[in-house]
């Protein structure tokens, strides 16, 4: 791979090397990993999911967040800070899935 390194200061924990997005966790495919926009674009579905998956989140967390991937970020750290990267891996697989398959997956009651 050629290219340099540099930080994406809008996706904090997200590297560009050359044409591919790097991660804390290692290589990710170009669009694998939930940026900004991409989570104000589904926030309404991925909140449900993200309560019901990270129930430590309570409702006032998720309408401050709203969409906002800053807070977003702001509220995993608060509440998970000993399992962020775990999140954050759940977060990035759950925007690389197919939509028919995250409707699909709902935890049974």
């Amino acid at each position: 791979m050629t290219g340099s390194c540099r930080d994406v200061q809008q996706y904090p924990g997200v590297m560009i090397y050359g044409d591919a997005e790097v991660s804390r966790f290692g290589f990710i495919q170009e669009g694998d990993v939930m940026n900004a926009e991409q989570l104000k674009g589904k926030w309404t579905h991925f909140k449900g999911e993200l309560k019901q998956k990270w129930g430590k989140f309570t409702d006032d967390d998720l309408k401050q967040i709203e969409g906002n991937y800053e807070k977003f970020i702001g509220k995993v750290q608060e509440r998970y800070a000993g399992k962020k990267v775990e999140l954050m891996k759940w977060a990035d697989a759950w925007h690389a899935k197919p939509a028919a398959t995250k409707a699909v997956e709902k935890k049974p009651r």
